[in-house]
């Protein structure tokens, strides 16, 4: 279960405020709040939850649900240690699919049976797409980590699924956001298991699963034995992974040190009928993410 710990209500400031701009709350609300917020926990004016929810309420009034939604996950950072965290999450919800008609891909609220240790385990997942995505259009399975949620990382799912052409399926990880009541343990990765199959039935093609964060122990866990057909780990055990044997070995990388690439090497994303081709070839290919997926 979550609970309260000791914060640097300043430290939280310097490292998520850009975060909290970077999804879409106005610049102005965010420098507004960070010099009236003096603590993490306490439920008066001043308290992040109090402050954030009173914001969001603001949003919902003025008939601004995307902002609520947003305004809302910011509230019930970092977890859900409190009544009044757990009814800013809902809320949260709530706007969330409020705002959905106004998105610029189709959102599906489901929910999807999973087990875990034999037990069954209802998990709420978004599934996002293009309105006129094919058969075969591939999922992309995506989580956050500890403190940011499915919902939160909204603008990061609509880029991958307008410029990588992917169906998202986006879930919390055990012990976060709607999952929250499942302790994240040894052996929870059976629970995003149960999701990946679900997302073999959007598809004819291909599964991947995106892990971002503490997610990524989850994506490791999925790529290395086998459930997904790509897995991309952007946080969790990588600490070892930038190496130059390793950097040498990626098939789909930058090999210089150059961050620009070399405009005779440069081209355009793929478009989906040269797919099935490129992924024959072992070419080093220059891309900026997100663009069609390397599967």
């Amino acid at each position: 279960m979550s609970y309260e710990f000791p914060v640097d209500v300043e430290g939280v400031w310097r490292e998520r405020a850009p975060q909290f701009v970077n999804l879409g709350i106005p610049r102005q609300e965010v420098d507004h709040l960070a010099g009236v917020v003096d603590d993490m926990w306490a439920d008066r004016p001043g308290g992040w939850c109090f402050a954030w929810s009173a914001l969001a309420d603001r949003y919902a009034r003025a008939g601004q649900p995307e902002l609520a939604a947003k305004a809302y996950g910011a509230a019930r950072f970092p977890c859900l240690a409190d009544a009044a965290r757990v009814t800013a999450h809902r809320h949260q919800i709530e706007q969330y699919e409020l705002a959905a008609p106004g998105f610029p891909v189709t959102l599906e609220r489901r929910w999807v049976t999973t087990h875990l240790r034999g037990e069954v385990v209802e998990v709420p997942v978004h599934v996002l797409a293009e309105a006129d995505a094919p058969a075969d259009t591939p999922v992309l399975m995506a989580t956050g980590g500890i403190d940011t949620g499915k919902v939160d990382l909204h603008p990061m799912w609509v880029s991958y699924v307008r410029g990588a052409h992917v169906r998202v399926v986006a879930c919390d990880i055990p012990g976060t956001g709607e999952l929250t009541h499942i302790p994240l343990r040894r052996g929870t990765t059976e629970i995003l298991d149960g999701v990946a199959g679900f997302a073999r039935t959007l598809t004819t093609g291909k599964v991947g699963q995106l892990g971002m964060s503490f997610g990524g122990y989850f994506s490791a866990h999925a790529g290395l034995t086998e459930i997904v057909d790509a897995a991309v780990v952007v946080g969790g055990p990588v600490s070892a992974a930038f190496s130059s044997e390793n950097a040498r070995a990626l098939l789909y990388a930058c090999r210089t040190s150059s961050a620009t690439p070399p405009a005779s090497r440069a081209s355009p994303p793929p478009s989906r009928s040269s797919r099935s081709s490129r992924r024959s070839r072992s070419t080093t290919c220059w891309r900026s993410a997100p663009t069609a997926p390397c599967w």
